[in-house]
C-alpha cells in the first residue's frame, strides 16, 4: 500500500469545506495522520484567509486514481472553475507526495516545488520532514 499527503486548502466556508473534504476522502483512502488547521493570508489576491491542513493517507490505488478522486471531490464540495490562478476557494486539494517520491521527475507530484514558496508551504514541511524525498 502506498502512503501519500494531501493539502487542503479553502476561503470559503472554510470550516465546512474542510471537514467535507476530510470526510470524502477517509470514505475512499485510509486516514494515517492529520496536521493541525492553520490559517494564512491569502496571497496574489484581496480576500478572506485561508484554511490549510495536510493529511497523511494510505491506499492501493495509482497516483493519477488519486487525483481523479480529489478533482471529483473538489466537484461534489462545489469548486469552481476560475480563470484566475489566485483566487478565493471553496476547496483545493493537493497531492503532495506518493509513496514517498516528490519532484519533478515525479510526473504527479510537480506542485511541491511551487508549494514550498506558496503560503501555506510554511506549515508542509514542518508536518512532513523527514518524510519525503526531493529528487
Amino acid at each position: 500500500m502506498a502512503i501519500f499527503y494531501l493539502s487542503l486548502g479553502s476561503n470559503i466556508h472554510p470550516e465546512e469545506n474542510l471537514k467535507l473534504a476530510r470526510k470524502y476522502l477517509k470514505k475512499n483512502f485510509s486516514l494515517q495522520k492529520e496536521s493541525k488547521i492553520y490559517k494564512t493570508k491569502s496571497e496574489g489576491f484581496v480576500g478572506n484567509d485561508f484554511l490549510n491542513q495536510v493529511l497523511c493517507l494510505k491506499t492501493n490505488n495509482s497516483a493519477e486514481s488519486i487525483i481523479e478522486i480529489i478533482k471529483n471531490i473538489e466537484k461534489k464540495i462545489g469548486r469552481k472553475e476560475r480563470k484566475e490562478k489566485f483566487s478565493e476557494r471553496e476547496i483545493d486539494i493537493d497531492l503532495l507526495i506518493y509513496d514517498q517520491v516528490v519532484g519533478k521527475r515525479h510526473p504527479v507530484a510537480m506542485k511541491v516545488f511551487r508549494l514550498f514558496t506558496a503560503c501555506h508551504g510554511r506549515f508542509v514541511c514542518f508536518f512532513l520532514w523527514p518524510r519525503y524525498i526531493v529528487m
